[in-house]
């Protein structure tokens, strides 16, 4: 079979109705472009399968028989697609007309950008800030956590993590993306390789974007292509298990890439990390 221009490979877990809501956007998408859509299902018991199955019968279904995470979802994707470009796309994720047509001219235009994001937009139209990142290190990772990057905003090393300093309209080369829209293209897998599977959830397209900029390629952040981010529905159906595997990932990324620099601020950052799961965690029992 030859190969598409692009695969669009959603991890889906139990939230059939935003699915069906993506997958019609997906397929409802205007352009000059051939596609494949794969969809990898963390053990769901919703019947979302069955609507996928029933509703768009031209979906590649892969149906786990545990929640085997994220980051190992996606690399089952990856094994059955055939795309030049891949898009991860959660399933709470509902893109414009346009925007894949925009994104994909982006990437044929500019061959040395490795991967791409459009602007999220939560369902009011307020700009999501994971929509493009800034890498964290050390500095920007204690800011994160303290709240201290929430008081300036606009400092450009404060609020590195989530670029504030930035207006949502502004296009250009940044260090990292959310894994909630991803495009990326095969040549950069094939180099870099997959997601690393050693984050269940979260972290994990952190890890993958540092990978991809320090084997060379830029990463682009494009304000003119749009989605509509229904933000964590997944996820928020178990918050104190969530909250711990999102700690446990700012452990892992910190771990493999910043600790050994500075001791002093390593314990810093460990104790902060620590204080404000235990905070959350707290937070979420009394709920």
């Amino acid at each position: 079979m030859p190969p598409v221009d692009l695969s669009i490979i959603i991890v889906n877990y139990n939230v059939k109705n935003f699915l069906r809501l993506a997958l019609q956007a997906v397929f409802a998408s205007r352009g000059d472009f051939s596609m494949e859509v794969i969809v990898v299902d963390n053990d769901s018991v919703d019947d979302s399968m069955t609507m996928v199955r029933t509703e768009f019968p031209q979906v590649i279904c892969l149906e786990n028989d545990k929640n085997w995470g994220f980051a190992h979802a996606c690399n089952q994707g990856i094994a059955v697609s055939s795309g030049r470009y891949l898009l991860f796309l959660n399933p709470d994720n509902v893109v414009a007309p346009d925007t894949l047509q925009t994104m994909l001219q982006l990437m044929e235009h500019h061959p040395d950008i490795g991967a791409a994001g459009c602007r999220m937009n939560a369902p009011d139209g307020t700009f999501i800030y994971t929509s493009r990142r800034g890498l964290p290190d050390p500095l920007a990772s204690f800011a994160k956590l303290t709240g201290l990057a929430r008081l300036f905003p606009t400092h450009p090393r404060l609020g590195k993590y989530n670029l504030t300093y930035l207006a949502p309209d502004h296009s250009g080369e940044v260090e990292a993306l959310s894994g909630a829209f991803f495009l990326v293209r095969r040549e950069v897998i094939d180099q870099v390789g997959g997601w690393d599977e050693a984050y269940f959830m979260y972290g994990e397209d952190l890890d993958w974007s540092r990978r991809i900029g320090e084997a060379g390629w830029r990463i682009y952040y494009e304000a003119g292509a749009t989605c509509t981010h229904y933000y964590r529905r997944s996820s928020r159906r178990r918050p104190i298990y969530m909250t711990f595997v999102f700690h446990q990932a700012m452990i892992i990324y910190y771990n493999k890439f910043l600790a050994g620099q500075n001791r002093l601020l390593d314990g810093l950052v460990y104790f902060a990390i620590s204080g404000r799961m235990l905070i959350l965690l707290a937070k979420a029992v009394v709920k």
